[in-house]
Parts: C-alpha cells; sequence; structure tokens
C-alpha cells in the first residue's frame, strides 16, 4: 500500500482496489487538515488504511474533503454509506458510518 519516493523519504500511500483492506466494510472515517494536505484515515474490518486526498486542495473547505472521502470509500468499496459527520477538534473530523439503502 505505501513505499518510499525522493531523496527526503517522503512515504506515498497508493490506493490499491485489489488488496482485501479496501474491499472490507468500512465503519469510521477521520479526515484532518495539518494546513499542508488533507489526510485520512478509513477503520475497517480489516484495519485501517491511511493516506492524503492528493484530488482535493488543502484550502478546499471541509465539506468537499467530506464529500470526496466518502465517494472514494464508495467506489472502492462497492458499498454506499451513510456518513454521520462530527469536528472533534479544530481541523480534525471524524463519521460513523452506517450501510445505505
Amino acid at each position: 500500500m505505501s513505499g518510499r519516493s525522493g531523496s527526503s523519504g517522503t512515504v506515498k500511500h497508493v490506493i490499491d482496489p485489489n488488496r482485501p483492506a479496501w474491499k472490507a466494510t468500512a465503519r469510521t472515517l477521520v479526515l484532518y487538515n495539518p494546513k499542508s494536505e488533507w489526510r485520512f484515515a478509513i477503520y475497517n474490518d480489516e484495519g485501517i488504511i491511511d493516506g492524503a486526498l492528493t484530488d482535493v486542495s488543502a484550502e478546499a473547505a471541509p465539506e468537499r474533503a467530506q464529500e470526496r472521502l466518502l465517494a472514494k470509500v464508495e467506489e472502492i468499496t462497492e458499498q454506499r454509506y451513510v456518513a454521520r459527520w462530527k469536528q472533534d477538534r479544530p481541523h480534525w473530523w471524524t463519521a460513523d458510518l452506517s450501510a445505505s439503502l
């Protein structure tokens, strides 16, 4: 899921939809913005997956990042979810997920 890139040792997370962890039912999403980029963690039945939303600018509204993360999770897991987002602290949101009917 991850590999090293560049001489700085920056870790890049790559979404691999063929890995079983990506197909597992997602339970909770965490989204945060440390000012440089939107980061996420997906808690699912197989564990935790983390990475960055590279297609959403750091300056984007939280709602845009939330929509994009949920869409990404739905696309990869091939499941539909209802997300109940709450802001836990500045620049940090969590969402409990339930299956969409």
